[in-house]
């Protein structure tokens, strides 16, 4: 069709209008380079470090700030020398809410207690101790 054009002496024109469309086209595709480059940058999932809490609760009130922990997906060790008499209340409860995150309680020594939420793996020969032990 270029033949054509050069017959009839129309290619000038045509050269201006096709030289308007480039330049629209770099100008159109500079404006999407931008909006691109100003979208927020899209974030890899990173591997997070677990989190533990060591708490000692001395009354039943404590109970609700250690299951926050446990359901922000933090790992508690739980310490139960100052509660004589509640120990298994708060280890029912607590279990509870483990149970609750398809985690679960170990124990680790007399009165202490490792709460794992789900998704969080715990191992070693501790754990075969006590339950060979029937804890």
């Amino acid at each position: 069709m270029n033949v054509f054009k050069r017959f009839l002496g129309e290619e000038d024109d045509y050269e201006d209008e096709d030289m308007e469309t480039e330049e629209q086209i770099e100008h159109s595709s500079a404006q999407t380079a931008t909006a691109v480059s100003s979208r927020p940058a899209v974030r890899t999932q990173e591997k997070t470090m677990p989190e533990f809490v060591l708490v000692k609760p001395v009354a039943r009130e404590d109970l609700a700030s250690i299951a926050d922990n446990l359901i922000a997906r933090k790992t508690i060790v739980l310490n139960l020398e100052l509660v004589s008499k509640d120990t298994k209340r708060f280890v029912d409860f607590l279990s509870g809410v483990a149970y609750a995150l398809q985690g679960q309680v170990k124990k680790i020594a007399d009165g202490t207690f490792l709460i794992i939420p789900g998704g969080v793996v715990i191992t070693g020969d501790i754990f075969d101790d006590f339950e060979e032990d029937g804890y």
